[in-house]
């Protein structure tokens, strides 16, 4: 049994967790099993600059005072999330899995680069994305030495290769992430899902996108209902909590679907005869059933959905253009839907693979000096002091 670390998130992007479904797909099918231990780089528990208080111990008695109760609630002292902490011992762990993100080498990282270069822990790089946004040159020495490392789109293999290093371009592993038993072959179009998403006025930074873009698909959607209303059921398909009552506002009387539980969107998608929208991993989950779909992008990410066989539509200028490609892409969705199967199938033999030559080669060397300095830790009652400061802020914000 080994002991493996996945970087990934819980309740920020269902995206995140449909790439850690189809890593560990991977890994099962070629008879690996493992304790699936999370590294946990949701932006409300890991921030992309250091964290010293994250690893302040409170006492036990804490709770007891007025002052401490303020402290920590108001700082983010300490770590409660059930998963990897800062500077948590990693000599037990087997492996270290970076998959399908572009948060791969970036500030929210750090942690679990200090662990990997301290513990002398193998790394597999398996699909990311987001080029080569190097955080600290100190993390080199771990993807110089990476067992595998896979990109998911053109410009990451070559922002990857400009640093001297080779990696092998194939999808994102969200395409593994449907189970056998979610697979299914369209022969009509009969539903069409349509993907909400909200501009990042109406939702949390980072989850949410430009108005311009907002505008191309709600007019884009406005089309598509007057095209296709009386010929197919139509629905839609939140991905953030913060989508739902919008999606509800803009499209009233059709069907919006949301749920916190990442698993539960292969039934969400799994009715869909074509799927659209501006979700990478709504369109990769989709295509890893056999459901084909066209891409709305508004940013380079959208490139990783090549790989999920989907036409990517720019989210600018004249909706004419996109109707035609997905007239056109509907048309050819039985075709397509048999080529996402055999693309699935293809793919995964590449990856298992690169995988199994991985395994078969554990050792690494890096340098003997951990990533981060040590320092000593802030101890929870020099923090007591500040406790006054909280107290007036609150008060003046009527806390």
């Amino acid at each position: 049994m080994k002991n493996i670390i996945f970087s990934s998130t819980r309740q920020w992007n269902p995206g995140d967790e449909f790439i850690l479904d189809g890593v560990r797909r991977l890994l099962n099918g070629l008879g690996v099993a493992h304790n699936a231990i999370l590294f946990n780089r949701h932006p409300d528990v890991r921030s992309q600059v250091p964290q010293p208080l994250r690893t302040t111990r409170l006492p036990e008695d804490f709770h007891l005072s007025e002052d401490s109760r303020l402290v920590e609630a108001n700082l983010k002292v300490g770590f409660f999330d059930n998963s990897v902490r800062p500077g948590a011992d990693g000599r037990h762990v087997d492996w270290v899995v970076l998959s399908g993100t572009p948060e791969w080498c970036n500030g929210r990282l750090l942690d679990l680069y200090n662990i990997i270069l301290r513990d002398q822990l193998p790394l597999m790089i398996l699909g990311v994305g987001g080029d080569f946004d190097l955080y600290d040159e100190r993390f080199l020495p771990a993807i110089a030495q990476a067992k595998a490392f896979v990109v998911r789109d053109a410009n990451t293999q070559k922002a990857v290769e400009a640093r001297g290093f080779k990696a092998t371009l194939l999808p994102c592993p969200a395409l593994f992430s449907a189970p056998p038993e979610k697979m299914r072959t369209v022969t009509e179009v009969r539903r069409l899902v349509l993907i909400y998403h909200a501009t990042v006025r109406e939702t949390v930074i980072w989850n949410g996108f430009s108005e311009e873009a907002y505008l191309f698909m709600r007019k884009l959607y406005t089309d598509l209902i007057a095209a296709y209303r009386d010929r197919m059921e139509i629905s839609f398909v939140c991905h953030y909590a913060d989508e739902l009552p919008l999606a509800l506002r803009d499209f009233p009387g059709f069907p919006v679907t949301y749920s916190y539980d990442a698993r539960d969107y292969y039934d969400l998608y799994g009715g869909a005869g074509f799927v659209v929208g501006p979700r990478v991993h709504g369109i990769g989950v989709s295509a890893s059933m056999g459901i084909p779909g066209v891409a709305l992008t508004h940013n380079a990410r959208g490139s990783t959905c090549a790989g999920f066989l989907a036409p990517q539509i720019p989210m600018q200028g004249d909706t004419k253009v996109a109707l035609q490609v997905i007239r056109k892409s509907m048309d050819l969705a039985p075709q397509r839907s048999l080529q996402l199967h055999a693309h699935r199938e293809e793919s995964a033999r590449a990856y298992q693979e690169i995988i199994t030559r991985a395994l078969a080669d554990p050792q690494v060397t890096y340098p003997a000096a951990s990533l981060a300095a040590v320092h000593r830790p802030i101890t929870f009652r020099e923090l007591l002091p500040l406790a006054p400061h909280l107290r007036q802020v609150l008060k003046e914000n009527g806390g």
